[in-house]
């Protein structure tokens, strides 16, 4: 069973390289309005490992492995220069960022294929010069061993790293300032590859398989200052990504079958919530843009998702390996297997979202065939769409559409009962307006 179990995690692992690389063809370059690409590089060889985005947002980091070579390359965020580039040693490698912003915990698998379970340490560099300036033994009988993910928390006290054993896997948790070891979590058969600390670094989150007969995983939460380790969430399959809400109130987490959990600091609270089936995997791809909008991508492309109204709205056909939302809410930082980038435009999106009934320009309303839309006071449309309440655009031809003086008459008479919304574009600006069509 635990050779069975420890294939499946690498079938996982598998599937994961193989979505980012069927999202990997140049992903924004042809993409839906409003969304905007900001610029977009080629940097990633033949296998994805991970990028990073520094804490102050100013570079990000990505990997480039051929064979049994790879690189290191740092990037200004501004606008996707290769600032620098260094060799490194470390294939299928893990990496976080300092809060320094310059400095990189880097861990993983030897690139020799003849002894690539053989690395066993941590490794920090500095991000300027390339020059390794501290390097981390495991523990005793780990010396020969791979790991699968690292974490460093957000104040840089504390730095985390999982390592995958035959046996036996676990997660080794250090005081960066003498490494000594705080806390060694064995994982019972696990599946060390996902885990964060919290915005205050008070806790580390952390995924395990408790029952290997039942494939029963437990989302757990360690103190850092009492060492108590708390189940969070149980679950009959593992967690694919950990996220927290700008204003660290919050955690996210989503699952393998297409349920997000959301857990409430203040009060210990968790909500779930459980995606439609044709949503199918969501990954690395999990952000929440305001406490009532989450950020999403699956096999459908990314959604905007809205926790109150379980609304969700299109924000793109395409799919990305992995997303970073940025500080502004409105753009995100993705990465494929060949190209990264930055698009923004998620504010426009989200006004459809918060689209409110506008009953003194738009009518009647409800309307069952000639919806009016009065345009008194305001500038004629660029850009005249209908989304249903999924997101989905619906076409409109322009026989639909009249424009007079003051009004813009649209036969919605086509379409079928349900709540949609109407989209006015003029330049940046954008107005949406909601609608019900009866009969």
């Amino acid at each position: 069973m635990l050779h069975n179990q420890k294939t499946r995690a690498w079938l996982l692992s598998l599937a994961a390289m193989v979505l980012t690389l069927m999202c990997g063809q140049n992903l924004f370059a042809q993409f839906d309005p409003p969304l905007e690409l900001k610029w977009e590089v080629q940097n990633i060889g033949k296998y994805n490992e991970q990028f990073a985005v520094s804490p102050d947002e100013s570079i990000f980091v990505a990997t480039h492995q051929k064979d049994s070579t790879a690189t290191i390359r740092v990037y200004d965020m501004a606008n996707g220069t290769l600032l620098r580039q260094f060799p490194d040693h470390n294939c299928y490698k893990h990496f976080a960022f300092f809060p320094d912003n310059k400095h990189l915990a880097i861990t993983g698998w030897s690139c020799n294929p003849k002894t690539w379970a053989r690395m066993g340490k941590i490794r920090i560099m500095d991000l300027e010069n390339g020059i390794v300036t501290d390097s981390i033994d495991f523990p005793d009988s780990l010396k020969n061993e791979g790991a699968d993910d690292i974490a460093v928390s957000p104040n840089g006290k504390y730095l985390a790293v999982s390592i995958s054993l035959y046996y036996d896997d676990l997660y080794i948790v250090y005081n960066t300032d003498d490494w000594s070891i705080l806390a060694r979590i064995s994982l019972k058969n696990g599946s060390p590859s996902l885990s964060a600390f919290s915005p205050d670094s008070k806790y580390f989150f952390f995924n395990d398989l408790i029952d290997t007969y039942k494939d029963k995983y437990f989302f757990e939460m360690l103190n850092m200052e009492t060492k108590e380790i708390k189940t969070i969430h149980k679950a009959d399959n593992a967690i694919t990504d950990i996220k927290f809400s700008k204003d660290s109130t919050k955690m996210l987490f989503a699952r393998e079958d297409k349920i997000l959990g959301i857990y409430h600091f203040s009060d210990s609270k968790l909500e779930t919530i459980a995606l439609d089936e044709k949503y199918d995997y969501v990954d690395r791809n999990l952000e929440l843009i305001r406490n009532n909008i989450l950020l999403f991508s699956s096999g459908l492309g990314m959604r905007l998702l809205n926790i109150e109204t379980s609304q969700i709205f299109m924000v793109t056909t395409k799919r990305a390996g992995s997303i970073t939302l940025l500080k502004d809410n409105n753009s995100f930082c993705y990465l494929g297997s060949v190209y990264s980038g930055v698009v923004k435009g998620l504010d426009k999106i989200i006004s459809s979202v918060d689209a409110e009934e506008n009953t003194e320009l738009l009518f009647p309303n409800p309307t069952t065939n000639i919806l009016t839309l009065q345009t008194s006071g305001l500038i004629m449309p660029e850009q005249i769409q209908i989304f249903d309440i999924n997101g989905k655009n619906i076409d409109l031809s322009k026989e639909n559409i009249t424009i007079m003086n003051d009004e813009i008459l649209i036969n919605v008479s086509n379409l079928e009962m349900g709540t949609f919304f109407l989209n006015i574009q003029n330049g940046t600006k954008q107005n949406t307006y909601k609608f019900i069509v009866g009969r």
